[in-house]
């Protein structure tokens, strides 16, 4: 058995992925806003350039959002944006900011007020065991 030294919960991040649909993604950036303890994480919008509601919305955060990236379609297939925006949003809260802790949310997700303090308490409580892989929210 694979035992590893105590936890450190070091740079969370929040990113959150985003294209079309600005009234939700305007709900899910004012729910992580009014998240217990929000203060303490970076929020991440990686944004598939394209309409021009979801600018807006970015703009009128551009204080909340610590790291906007955004990036032209890099396919016809939506399949292939939508990983290689998840895959930049990882590479930038792993590698760039250093994190250890990461939620990735789609634009049509709100989290609940306590989900960011919950996260935190799971990861310190479960990272050290070998078969902890992660928290696996569901969205609407």
């Amino acid at each position: 058995m694979r035992v590893m030294g105590p936890q450190v919960f070091h740079n969370p991040v929040v990113v959150i992925f985003c294209h079309s649909r600005a009234e939700l993604l305007e709900a899910a950036i004012q729910s992580f806003i009014a998240a217990e303890d929000s203060e303490s994480w970076s929020l991440v919008v990686i944004q598939q350039i394209g309409h021009h509601e979801v600018d807006s919305v970015l703009q009128k955060y551009t204080k909340e959002i610590d790291y906007l990236h955004s990036f032209l379609p890099v396919s016809d297939h939506y399949l292939a944006n939508i990983n290689h925006s998840r895959l930049t949003g990882w590479e930038i809260a792993f590698t760039d900011l250093e994190s250890n802790f990461v939620i990735g949310i789609e634009e049509d997700t709100s989290i609940a007020r306590d989900a960011l303090i919950f996260s935190k308490f799971v990861f310190l409580k479960y990272a050290s065991h070998p078969r902890f892989r992660g928290i696996n929210f569901t969205s609407f």
